[in-house]
């Protein structure tokens, strides 16, 4: 026997028992199948909202992802770019600081070959 055969038994069993119930009985229970269906068409009302409200929150939070990430981004991209300038100054301020140390005279510091030497020896 299949599932099918064997309801339809529990339904044509229930429906020969009600039809010897007294009237008040039957009208109770007509009120509760009622009330029952009320109840069902509600929560499948709930559920459908539900899962309107679970794509919205699901598209709501693909787009916080993305968003994030933007910003993620953006704070890596400008946290490598201040980076690399303190770099660059404490390389110009180690520099400016050996010559400032140094015994060479200040007409040396004025000759142009020597300041084409510094910008090339400071790229190395």
């Amino acid at each position: 026997m299949n599932d099918r055969h064997i309801a339809h038994q529990v339904v044509t069993l229930l429906d020969e028992g009600t039809q010897t119930l007294d009237d008040r009985i039957t009208a109770r229970l007509r009120a509760a199948r009622q009330k029952a269906l009320k109840v069902q068409r509600t929560s499948e009302a709930r559920l459908s909202l539900a899962g309107v409200g679970g794509l919205v929150r699901h598209e709501v939070s693909q787009l916080f992802r993305g968003w994030a990430l933007l910003v993620a981004l953006i704070v890596l991209a400008a946290g490598a770019h201040y980076w690399g300038q303190t770099q660059r100054e404490a390389e110009i301020e180690e520099l400016d600081s050996a010559l400032l140390a140094d015994d060479l005279p200040i007409n040396a510091y004025l000759d142009r070959g020597f300041q084409t030497w510094l910008k090339d020896s400071s790229h190395e």
